[in-house]
């Protein structure tokens, strides 16, 4: 995983590297998974910041509730 973080340093979204996918209902905030295991992180573009919000294993339901509009 730190692999994983290190690129996201330089790119915030690095789909030529690793498997990325846009969270559905979900504004700035990707999934990056890596085997078993998955990183949700947000993107603040203004703040030019990301925020991981955390690691998990294998995917049994959805990964995370965004807020509708």
């Amino acid at each position: 995983m730190k692999n994983v973080i290190t690129a996201l340093k330089s790119d915030p979204i690095p789909f030529r590297k690793f498997d990325v996918a846009k969270l559905k209902g979900c504004e700035n905030t990707y999934r990056i998974r890596n085997g078993d295991l998955r990183i949700v992180y947000e993107v603040n573009w203004d703040e030019k910041r990301i925020l991981i919000h955390f690691f998990i294993g294998p995917r049994e339901k959805p990964i995370i509730d965004c807020p509708q509009p």
